[in-house]
């Protein structure tokens, strides 16, 4: 993996360091991770609030490159979507996207539409919590 982001350096590509976040009134009384090939999700318990979840793109040239907000998790739709904003924000650039193991990355519908949008998917290291 170094030796591939030296080389996307190397040749003028931009770097977008994706990731996820959910926020729930409830989620300190669960658990705050997922399982391998899990999302995290939290119900929408209305005497608790609402749960959302946020993804969101960042990179050093421009720093807040792309967000979404959505109600209770991150699914292929919605993480397409978010792709498709990065993609209108970007029109013509090069760029790698830097994420980590959740199972909607690696879906072969998200994998599809990267290609199509011409993103280059780079995954970092797996993580156990």
């Amino acid at each position: 993996m170094k030796g591939e982001l030296n080389q996307i350096i190397e040749d003028g590509i931009k770097i977008v360091f994706i990731d996820e976040a959910i926020f729930s009134p409830q989620a300190l009384m669960k658990r705050c991770w997922s399982r391998k090939n899990e999302n995290i999700e939290v119900a929408d318990v209305r005497r608790y609030g609402t749960t959302y979840a946020l993804v969101a793109g960042i990179s050093n040239e421009q720093g807040q490159e792309a967000s979404l907000i959505e109600r209770r998790s991150i699914h292929q739709d919605s993480f397409i979507k978010f792709l498709l904003i990065l993609r209108a924000n970007n029109r013509l650039a090069e760029i790698a996207v830097f994420m980590d193991h959740l199972s909607v990355h690696k879906a072969n519908r998200v994998k599809e539409e990267m290609k199509k949008l011409n993103l280059r998917p780079i995954f970092g290291i797996p993580y156990t919590p």
